[in-house]
């Protein structure tokens, strides 16, 4: 692993889900669990109904009304009539500085050239004079040799740390990259193509992320009774209808698995004589 190089992958947070608040992630998975349990209750095609499967069928609206009351009783107000609190003028004006500041790209030029400084980011190449930690194999067992990079020799195939000699090919498969001057050009020219690309998204991406980032902190809205879920403040009612869905499809997919597996079995089975 590097020591004194800074390994930046670019807008790595936006790769990550958007956060929610402690209370709207709380609230979101009682909800998901009201939901489950009660599409788990529904009795599937083959097996021996239990008393505790209540449920005719998926369509029963029975469903509905019991997650619904649930989710009224154990998560949040169903519904709120109250205003929403959005983002602040000032804010929107810090972000919209952040987003410049990060792609300050104004022409086809300059996205080039950016393209090419994030991929040197990304893809850092070792160099004499680095401060580093080799992780190798050497015979099948695992060593490291920590210190400055003395010299790099045959065209970048041998790097001399300390007193051991370590050839790239001995190195750790994931930290290759860094030190392997062709593998780690052909992942900065393919990190090139991508970011030019994909910038409209990127930058898209960004922005949902620090608007999120700053919604998450209204947190009277939560007072409010409102949820924080994919990047918005929304009611549990429209939280519910969203796993709703989710696991109704769950449920759908596994109730056709298990009918064509019952289906099959039957059709398989031999006749008696």
């Amino acid at each position: 692993m590097i020591k004194k190089i800074v390994l930046s992958f670019l807008l790595a947070a936006v790769s990550c889900s958007l956060f929610a608040s402690e209370v709207s992630e709380k609230k979101i998975k009682v909800i998901s669990e009201i939901v489950r349990w009660e599409y788990n209750k529904v009795v599937s095609p083959g097996r021996k109904v239990q008393r505790w499967q209540i449920y005719k069928n998926l369509n029963d609206p029975k469903i509905k009304s019991a997650i619904y009351a649930q989710v009224t009783k154990k998560a949040a107000p169903f519904e709120t009539k109250a205003k929403q609190v959005g983002i602040s003028p000032q804010a929107r004006k810090n972000i919209a500085l952040r987003i410049r500041k990060r792609f300050p790209y104004k022409n086809s030029g300059d996205i080039a050239m950016g393209a090419v400084a994030e991929a040197e980011k990304a893809y850092p190449l070792v160099q004499k004079g680095d401060d580093v930690t080799i992780r190798y194999y050497r015979g099948g067992v695992p060593a490291r040799v920590s210190g400055v990079v003395q010299s790099v020799r045959e065209n970048g195939r041998c790097y001399e740390v300390g007193n051991q000699l370590v050839r790239v090919s001995e190195i750790r498969e994931s930290d290759r990259k860094y030190f392997d001057p062709d593998l780690n050009e052909s992942l900065r020219q393919k990190f090139i193509n991508e970011f030019q690309v994909n910038l409209p998204k990127l930058k898209r991406d960004y922005t949902n992320y620090l608007n999120a980032e700053e919604l998450e902190k209204v947190v009277v809205n939560e007072k409010n009774g409102y949820i924080f879920f994919q990047g918005k403040w929304v009611t549990a009612k429209f939280v519910t209808d969203q796993l709703m869905k989710y696991y109704l499809n769950v449920t759908r997919n596994r109730h056709a698995a298990e009918k064509n597996f019952v289906q099959g079995g039957k059709k398989s089975a031999p006749k008696k004589k």
